[in-house]
């Protein structure tokens, strides 16, 4: 049995295209090797705030005086990617960073009476667990800087690009309004709530930290600031919805 697996495998060596085949792995393997980092990190996203819409429709021959408030969330994403070395310590790559939440849709406002003049009522309104999700391709150059220390397997990267980012999010689409009757103190509201897809550029830019465990294996830092903003429908007009933010975290990394 050894002798035939020992002969098999002198044959298939001496066939030109085995052989061959072989050499251009080889080769392949050869010209990439310690060019390639790949990263995988849970990281941690401020820039949680608030994104608001004015409105003032006439009403009873008035003017009403209304304001959609749109959470904006921050918390926990996702952030994985990778790069190639191009030129010494020049390297170019992509990274996806995936950020989904529910926030709120708050209405405050003013509301004419329908008998009386300048005697507006208090009204508010209040849809929560709305879809507020960010995702982002961020594509960047990175230059590799030792660390001064003389660390073994200790180093930085600083890097930045363009950043193409998706919104998903639900935002006001209108409201209505129920009178509860004579003597007309009081309104009630309803608010609704319409999702929409919105795309746009932006850039960011970044610091890496990486120290490797063994010659492949190793644990990193990121911190990363990415902007854009991107134009979302409300209430009959539109809200200018800032993207990104600072993110940080950690985790793998991985060098071949």
């Amino acid at each position: 049995m050894t002798l035939r697996v020992g002969a098999a495998a002198a044959i298939w060596l001496a066939l030109p295209g085995a052989a061959g085949s072989a050499s251009a792995q080889t080769a392949w393997w050869e010209t990439f090797r310690g060019r390639i980092a790949l990263h995988a990190d849970v990281a941690a996203r401020t820039g949680a705030g608030e994104l608001v819409r004015s409105a003032s429709p006439r009403i009873y021959g008035e003017t009403a005086a209304l304001e959609a408030v749109h959470g904006r969330p921050g918390g926990a994403s996702l952030d994985v990617g990778g790069r190639g070395r191009v030129w010494r310590r020049l390297a170019a790559g992509v990274a996806y960073t995936q950020l989904g939440k529910t926030c709120a849709v708050r209405l405050d406002g003013a509301i004419p009476h329908p008998l009386r003049f300048n005697a507006a009522r208090a009204v508010e309104a209040r849809v929560s667990d709305v879809s507020c999700r960010e995702r982002a391709l961020h594509l960047f150059a990175a230059w590799r800087v030792p660390i001064p220390q003389q660390v073994e397997g200790l180093d930085a990267a600083v890097f930045g690009g363009p950043s193409f980012f998706n919104l998903t999010r639900e935002t006001a689409a209108g409201v209505g309004f129920r009178e509860a009757g004579p003597p007309f103190a009081s309104v009630a509201a309803d608010l609704s709530v319409a999702e929409h897809v919105r795309n746009g550029w932006g850039g960011h830019v970044g610091v890496d930290v990486t120290y490797l465990l063994t010659s492949i294996v190793g644990v990193g830092a990121a911190v990363r600031f990415s902007r854009a903003t991107i134009e979302v429908p409300s209430l009959g007009g539109a809200v200018e919805a800032d993207v990104g933010g600072l993110q940080f975290g950690g985790g793998l990394r991985f060098r071949f």
